[in-house]
């Protein structure tokens, strides 16, 4: 339609776009999918609000203050612990989601990276969007310095990227159309290797972005520094699963749902 066309961003063909609509229409009518998104939400803001809260009964200066030095990281934990719970339910669902309908994507004249795009436009876009506003809004009420709020923001958009790219790979593999449980719409060895796989990623990621302004910061070096080091280091490691597990695994888009896959 003509209202789609205007807000299609320029670099997205009309097909990825279309479907990247239909998903979201999809997933705010369908209140077994909203249930499913909100946990991990209502779970981040609950330990959101303990990280705010954190120290204040201390009457430990010293812990009071590291507590006060170190407390924005752990609210880029926060966020990227409610990205990871939305990713992997929208990156893992994505093909399955569309059950036995699936054939009208199939017979549709679309290549098998449009439609792996687009499906992983649909879990990264809600995820980063709500890890953006849970570092801006936890920084701004811990009065953290701006740097940090905008090195936990890269970070944020760089490990959302990749925890997508990953969860989309097992979501094609282990794709299921057959389903009537919305709580098994993967089959479950995929699931569980999604999940341990994912804690993982999540970990290094964080050590690889964190680590080296932690370092700076002990050893009282230039914290811009150890930000550089970790961009670069945490990003082209994130890019990477981002983008390389979907791309393997792209040529069993068409052939999700035939028997033997």
């Amino acid at each position: 339609t003509e209202k789609e066309r205007v807000g299609r961003p320029p670099f997205l063909s009309p097909p990825v776009w279309g479907i990247v609509l239909k998903d979201f229409r999809v997933l705010r009518r369908d209140l077994r999918n909203l249930s499913q998104l909100l946990s991990p939400i209502i779970f981040a803001i609950i330990y959101a609000v303990m990280v705010l809260r954190g120290g204040r009964g201390s009457t430990d200066e010293r812990t009071m203050a590291i507590i006060q030095q170190y407390s924005f990281y752990f609210a880029i934990f926060v966020a990227l612990f409610a990205c990871w719970g939305l990713t992997m339910r929208l990156a893992m669902m994505g093909f399955s989601q569309e059950g036995r309908d699936y054939w009208i994507l199939k017979s549709a004249p679309l290549k098998p990276g449009q439609l792996a795009l687009a499906k992983w436009l649909v879990a990264f876009l809600p995820s980063v969007v709500i890890g953006a506003v849970l570092v801006v809004v936890l920084g701004v009420m811990q009065r953290a310095a701006p740097g940090d709020v905008l090195y936990g923001l890269l970070a944020v958009v760089m490990i959302v990227a990749g925890n997508t790219g990953m969860n989309l790979a097992f979501g094609i593999t282990g794709a299921r159309l057959d389903w009537t449980d919305p709580h098994r719409m993967t089959s479950g060895s995929a699931g569980c290797l999604a999940s341990l796989l994912g804690m993982g990623f999540q970990g290094l990621s964080m050590v690889l972005f964190l680590g080296p302004v932690l370092a700076a910061q002990l050893l009282n070096g230039p914290v811009l520094v150890g930000r550089l080091v970790g961009a670069m280091v945490g990003g082209v490691f994130c890019a990477a699963i981002a983008v390389l597990p979907p791309v393997l695994v792209r040529t069993r888009v068409p052939l999700i749902g035939e028997a033997g896959m």
